[in-house]
């Protein structure tokens, strides 16, 4: 039986643009880790060139070139795609359009974003004799750039439902995800476990999250899986002043749970991306890291004092960490190489 393969964030971005096709195959290849199946991925940068104005005006803007994508999708076998995000209209109609243009050229169904009312339909793909729909919807609070030109599926807890219960009359398999909760933190907040829930309860057989680019854990309700952040997958790093940087060093592990049948136990696949961006399997218990996860949600709820201290530790302690050892940083040699030593003496001699 064909095995399906969920990721977190895919963003083609930043360094990947300059990847050979080849480098791409070899670093990017998800099936070298999970082995082989169909994936469902949620992309999260729009095709633009790099002199593209992008029509987004402030935050972090991502882009990838056509030739990445049409290379990373040449290596990977991908069955559906989710573009409903808050970065698909970063480079408006132009960006959406290209984009729609690649993934039709390789025949793959896609929902969430786009530039006309049917790109909002649901993503029908079958395997062998299973027939999958798959569900897109970004939420507000993840702050998508709104484009007159570019159409989002925008997150509303009944309209979601309907679209649910309306699936179910022709599909065998409903999947949703949900491009939701807050950047950088391991715990979901009690409206999504709720929301996700009566997903479950209008008939998805899964419902798979996204955003928070860390990972975050997973209950089973009603015998059906529910992923509340899988992570960032791929996610290019960049150059600033000419130093190779990349998002919290936290945002670099992420895991795909591989499926069998949804109504079945699936397997765990915990990965790494590397500095400058190569994909290794790790052997983390993702199991066992949720189930402890899951009983810090529940000890939240209940103890106010716990509540401020994970969320403490997430906003201020992870950051500072981060700041000293992160982006790839050495705080040895940034604060004692020779260039920061005579940084520093300038200081001081243009204080005298």
């Amino acid at each position: 039986m064909t095995r399906l393969i969920f990721t977190g964030d895919i963003a083609l971005s930043g360094i990947i643009n300059e990847f050979t096709g080849g480098e791409i195959a070899g670093k990017l290849r998800l099936h070298d880790a999970a082995g082989e199946g169909l994936t469902v991925i949620n992309l999260e940068a729009p095709v633009a060139r790099e002199n593209d104005l992008p029509s987004k005006k402030k935050g972090v803007v991502l882009r990838s070139s056509r030739d990445a994508l049409r290379a990373f999708l040449g290596s990977n076998r991908v069955s559906a795609v989710t573009l409903a995000n808050n970065h698909s209209s970063d480079y408006g109609y132009e960006g959406i359009k290209e984009t729609i243009e690649i993934l039709d050229s390789f025949s793959i169904p896609h929902t969430g974003a786009g530039f006309r009312k049917e790109h909002l339909d649901p993503a029908v793909f079958s395997i062998e004799d299973t027939r999958y729909v798959l569900l897109g919807y970004v939420h507000p609070d993840t702050n998508p750039q709104m484009n007159e030109h570019v159409l989002l599926n925008i997150y509303e807890l009944e309209k979601i439902k309907d679209s649910v219960r309306q699936s179910r009359t022709f599909a065998d398999r409903v999947i949703v995800s949900l491009h939701w909760g807050r950047d950088y933190s391991h715990y979901p907040m009690p409206w999504q476990m709720e929301d996700a829930r009566a997903f479950i309860d209008a008939g998805a057989d899964i419902v798979i999250g996204h955003h928070p680019h860390v990972i975050q854990p997973f209950e089973i309700y009603r015998g059906r899986y529910i992923f509340y952040s899988l992570g960032s997958t791929v996610f290019g790093d960049f150059y600033l002043r000419n130093r190779l940087r990349a998002l919290p060093l936290k945002t670099k592990r992420s895991f795909m749970p591989v499926f069998s049948d949804l109504t079945g136990t699936p397997d765990f696949i915990a990965l790494k991306e590397e500095k400058g961006n190569s994909l290794r399997r790790e052997s983390r218990d993702i199991r066992k890291w949720s189930a402890n996860i899951m009983r810090q949600v529940q000890l939240r709820e209940r103890c106010l004092l716990l509540n401020f201290l994970t969320g403490f530790k997430e906003r201020w302690i992870d950051r500072l960490v981060d700041v000293m050892f992160g982006y790839y940083r050495n705080p040895f040699t940034d604060f004692f190489s020779a260039g920061a030593i005579r940084n520093a003496i300038r200081i001081i001699r243009s204080k005298d």
